[in-house]
């Protein structure tokens, strides 16, 4: 047995545990299940007043999960279906890197990209006031000539903390623009024109494109973290981002869709086996320890390992196509949980 085979199973004498979780659910939860008892809370005061069924969606992310395998390339990957809710931390480390890449593809490509960073003057209004009055000042900003002048392109990004002093809220909005030099001073007086109260602008240049894409990628798709906020805070805070965008694109950027995954050509993939078949099987079996490395590694798998029949399953596309897309993303978005 191989050595990265040893560390996938234990045996009588052996003390190494699984590396992977009974459920394809938990083993990407990892440690984002701090959060989820708050996400699970945000959701259920949202269905109790609203009459929908979004907690439900919430635990079932990711429970029925199948490995798949491609007919040309023989890697291997796991279809599974996914809630696309905004909360959930599976699907927001999903998007955070699907964000991330496809922003720093245009990064690479703009001219002179700079990130600016526009932020309002703590206030005691309710936190989905103070949301609309930075979105109507933001569009403000973008209407003024020293921006129109000076940017071709850009991207935007939401973010709302909660300020550990004061104990208020505190939305602000970063952007990354590409084009010619954009004076500080003659930004921040702008914005002050606008708001009334607040010069506070940040400008600063993009050195490392991915970098900078990671960093501004989170906001995204997390706009908040919840650690540090008491469970009122969190309803509050997903009422008064319910339906509204927290990232968006303007000028020649877009065309740039932040959040679309890579097109995958379905008919090129076949099931191989449930997450729980080969989970539980692997302790014994050859094979379903072949296809585990085969996952993790994304070494290809050879013709005819497969699993799919051992204990008699249904047809995968009957199980797996309950709920959202079953062909989550490719092994490079699930890189997150098992990069070193």
């Amino acid at each position: 047995m191989s050595s990265l085979a040893e560390t996938l199973v234990h045996n009588k004498s052996s003390s190494v545990h699984y590396s992977i979780c009974p459920s394809y659910r938990d083993t990407l939860i990892g440690s984002s299940n701090r959060d989820m008892d708050k996400v699970e809370y945000i959701y259920r005061n949202l269905d109790s007043e609203n009459y929908t069924k979004k907690l439900e969606r919430l635990l079932e992310c990711r429970t029925g999960a199948y490995f798949v395998r491609n007919f040309e390339t023989g890697q291997v990957r796991v279809a599974s279906q996914s809630c696309h809710l905004r909360f959930c931390p599976i699907c927001t480390k999903t998007r955070t890197l699907v964000i991330k890449s496809n922003v720093t593809s245009w990064l690479k490509t703009s001219r002179f990209p700079k990130l600016l960073t526009f932020t309002l003057k703590h206030s005691t209004l309710p936190l989905s006031d103070q949301i609309d009055r930075l979105y109507d000042s933001f569009k403000a900003i973008r209407r003024t000539s020293i921006l129109k002048k000076t940017c071709y392109a850009g991207v935007w990004f939401f973010q709302v903390k909660k300020s550990e002093t004061d104990f208020l809220f505190h939305p602000h909005i970063h952007c990354l623009v590409a084009g010619a030099f954009i004076p500080q001073k003659k930004l921040a007086k702008a914005w002050y024109k606008i708001t009334k109260d607040s010069n506070i602008v940040d400008v600063r240049a993009v050195k490392d494109a991915q970098t900078c894409a990671r960093h501004v990628s989170r906001y995204a798709a997390n706009p908040c973290s919840l650690k540090p906020l008491t469970l009122s805070d969190c309803v509050t805070l997903a009422k008064a981002l319910e339906s509204r965008r927290l990232c968006g694109t303007w000028g020649q950027c877009r065309k740039l869709k932040l959040t679309s995954l890579p097109k995958i050509d379905t008919s090129k993939w076949h099931n191989i086996g449930s997450w729980q078949t080969v989970y539980y099987a692997q302790k014994d079996s050859v094979i379903a320890r072949q296809i585990i490395n085969a996952w993790r590694t994304g070494q290809p798998l050879d013709q005819g390992v497969d699993m799919r029949n051992f204990f008699d399953e249904i047809d995968d596309k009957e199980k797996t196509r309950t709920r959202g897309s079953p062909w989550i993303d490719s092994q490079t978005y699930l890189d997150w949980r098992y990069s070193k």
